[in-house]
Parts: C-alpha cells; structure tokens; sequence
C-alpha cells in the first residue's frame, strides 16, 4: 500500500485543563496519537504560555477523507463554539493553496510595502521590534557598542569571523560596485595625505600584532612591524618621488 493510501484526516477538540478553553482543528495523519495537539494562533500562545502538558486532545471524528474533513471541522465549530478558534474552519493547511488565500496574501505584501515606505512607521516599527527583542535600535550608541561588546566576546571564544575572510568578490559584483560609485565626488582623491596623518596611520597600523607595512627612505622600499630610522610610511616610485 502506497503511503498517500494511508493518510487519513481527524477532527479533534483540545481543552486547556486549567481554564477549560477549547479548540477544535482538523489534522492529517498516518498515526492517530502522534502528539499534534492544534496549530491555531491562540492555541499556539496559549499552549506556550500554560505548556503542552496541561492540554488534552480528544478525537471527535476520525478515518475522514479530505472532502469530509472541512464539513465536520465547521460544524462542530459552529456547534462547540471554541474560545481558541478565530474561524469558522474548514480550510486548514491547505488555506494557502487557495486562489483567494494567494491574491490576499500578495495584497497583503503590497500593503505592507507601502507602509513601510513612510519613514515614521519605519521608525515606528524598528522600535517596537527592538524593544520585542530586547536589544537596542539599530545604528543608535547604544547599537554599535552592543555591537562591539558581542564581537569582543567572540574574539575571545576564539569564534569571531570577519565576513569576508577568505572569500572575494565575484566580477559582477566588482561591476555593480564600480557602477554604484560613480560619480560620486570623493573629499580627498587627488589630495595627498599630510605627515602628521600618514605618521597616524602608521602608528594605528602598528598596534596589529604580526602585520608589516610599507616604509620608504625617499629611494628604498622596505617592509618591517615598525618604522626604521630614518624611513617613513608608503613606498617611494621607481624615479624616486613619493
């Protein structure tokens, strides 16, 4: 017997043993007790909040086929009348599937694509999920220094990954970000940098532990962790001319 042969459909009543609040859903299976217990929204919370163990499922009608399923599902929700059901049921999973499910859901997207375009709901919205989530607003102080604080912890675990370590840049992406820079004036190309910044530079480079840099007397080029006498950052042109 193929296994499509053995998929039966159930309808069962789940009562919340502490309140005596109820739910009524449908449920395909091959294995009647497999501990499905609802997927409702209310259900869901409500078994988050009490936990599963303090529900119990009873079967109110099993062995259905796919077209009996919703007519028992909705009558006994018409007839149970259960706090966690927020519909009249008959749909179940395959609510999706529907063409009228698809066109509310894409109109649904549309809807929360303009929303989201209005700066003040954004701003709205990315407070109400950092304070959800418990963590500070994105590219606020407090942001960056949780940031900061997180990958220090992860240094220290020995887990901190630079995004881009070991891997480059596709030729496409080369392009797109040639393309993306574009016209876009730079402050200070064609500028070079004074001394007293190049002698910044060098010392902030100097800090990283095991790293050697460029260091020119005005005719040779050398690399070293610290800035010889008489040298200075960079490296000199082959005619001598920094």
């Amino acid at each position: 017997m193929k296994r499509t042969d053995r998929i039966k459909f159930c309808v069962y009543l789940t009562t919340n043993k502490i309140n005596g609040k109820t739910y009524v859903g449908q449920h395909k299976y091959i294995k009647l007790y497999d501990g499905y217990i609802g997927s409702g929204t209310l259900i869901k919370r409500a078994i988050k909040k009490y936990g599963k163990e303090n529900f119990e499922i009873e079967y109110l009608e099993t062995d259905l086929t796919e077209d009996e399923v919703d007519w028992y599902e909705q009558w006994y929700i018409t007839v149970l009348n259960p706090y966690y059901n927020i519909s009249r049921g008959g749909q179940g999973v395959r609510y999706r599937q529907t063409v009228t499910a698809q066109e509310s859901l894409i109109k649904n997207k549309e809807s929360n694509k303009r929303k989201w375009e209005d700066p003040d709901y954004r701003a709205w919205m990315m407070e109400k999920r950092a304070e959800r989530r418990g963590i500070p607003l994105p590219k606020s102080e407090e942001a960056k220094q949780h940031i900061k604080e997180s990958i220090q912890r992860r240094k220290e675990l020995g887990t901190y990954k630079p995004t881009m370590l070991g891997k480059h840049h596709s030729e496409e992406t080369k392009r797109k970000m040639s393309e993306a820079q574009k016209g876009i004036k730079k402050p200070h190309k064609g500028i070079p940098r004074s001394e007293e910044c190049r002698r910044k530079i060098a010392e902030a480079n100097r800090r990283r532990k095991g790293t050697f840099y460029w260091f020119n007397n005005g005719i040779t080029n050398i690399r070293a962790d610290k800035c010889p006498e008489g040298f200075k950052p960079g490296r000199t042109k082959k005619d001598g001319k920094d």
